[in-house]
């Protein structure tokens, strides 16, 4: 009997220790299955955060107003030894003075609007003839210039002026050719080159002459307290010589004792004071003055005040 219970107990002591055994394998299985489970390639993704809204657009700010002209360097002053070799600097056809400018001997040794080709640009044989027939009648008349007027073209190669130079660099009078802007029968503008000065020019001269430019008379308005008139030249960059200038404007607003005139870019938005304009009016009220560079002419009465 004693046998017996000793197999007994010895057999369940065995099968214990095989449960026991079992158990751990069991557990060990299941804490790595457990690892396997927990590992981020196989966990549940989380739900991505709500997608936010994309901000709203916020309207674009007001367009600033275009910057104030900037006032580059002083240029250098033009030489005082280009002024006319005669007291005229108006631009009749022998050297009369200014106040007559424009007179019925200009309308004798002017050429026509015929004198422009289909392109608008003024033929060299047509600027030579009205320079010979001007140099002509200065020294019929003993004066000591000759200017001749071409109406109406719109614009003269460099090319041009420096060949009708050359070819009367010897005649006994000073020669100038004048460029007159003609609208109504009424002359709004003219540029006069000094034929002994054009040696430099590089590039064609447009001609053109305006007292009008509402983008230019706008910005000037804008930003300064100053009283304005405006004259607008087709040409838009440096002429390569001083040229004279003479128009109608409207100056009743300002001292024409005291004119300043300022040279205004409007595609650099920047401007310089003329220096030395050599500025008068005549009897019939053309401003006259001297430049060297294109663009927008703004005259005014003292130095520009901002508002």
């Amino acid at each position: 009997m004693r046998k017996v219970l000793a197999f007994v107990l010895a057999l369940s002591l065995c099968l214990g220790v095989a449960v026991i055994g079992f158990a751990a394998d069991t557990s060990a299985t299941v804490a790595g299955r457990s690892t396997t489970v927990g590992d981020s390639e196989t966990s549940e993704p989380t739900d991505p955060s709500e997608p936010t809204d994309p901000s709203e657009p916020t309207d674009p700010s007001e367009p600033t107003d275009p910057s104030e002209p900037t006032d580059p360097s002083e240029p250098s002053k033009p030489d005082d030894s280009s002024s006319d070799s005669d007291s005229s600097t108006g631009g009749s056809s022998g050297g009369s003075s200014g106040s007559d400018w424009w007179t019925e001997r200009d309308k004798e040794t002017s050429s026509s609007s015929t004198t422009t080709s289909s392109s608008n640009v003024v033929r060299e044989t047509a600027v030579a003839t009205v320079v010979e027939n001007a140099i002509e009648k200065a020294v019929s008349d003993n004066l000591t210039s000759a200017n001749a007027v071409v109406r109406n073209a719109v614009r003269v190669t460099a090319d041009t002026l420096k060949n009708v130079a050359e070819r009367f660099s010897d005649a006994a009078v000073a020669p100038k050719v004048s460029f007159d802007t003609v609208r109504g029968g009424a002359v709004v503008g003219r540029l006069t080159f000094d034929l002994t000065k054009v040696g430099n020019l590089s590039s064609d001269i447009n001609l053109g002459v305006s007292t009008t430019n509402r983008t230019v008379s706008n910005v000037f308005n804008r930003f300064f307290s100053n009283e304005t008139a405006l004259v607008d030249l087709a040409h838009k960059a440096a002429f390569g010589t001083e040229i004279e200038v003479a128009v109608k404007v409207d100056l009743s607003n300002l001292n024409t004792e005291n004119l300043v005139f300022y040279c205004y870019d409007l595609a650099t938005n920047s401007y310089f004071q003329i220096q030395n304009p050599k500025y008068f009016i005549d009897a019939n009220g053309y401003v006259h003055f001297s430049t060297n560079m294109g663009g927008s002419i703004i005259i005014t009465d003292s130095a520009l005040t901002r508002k």
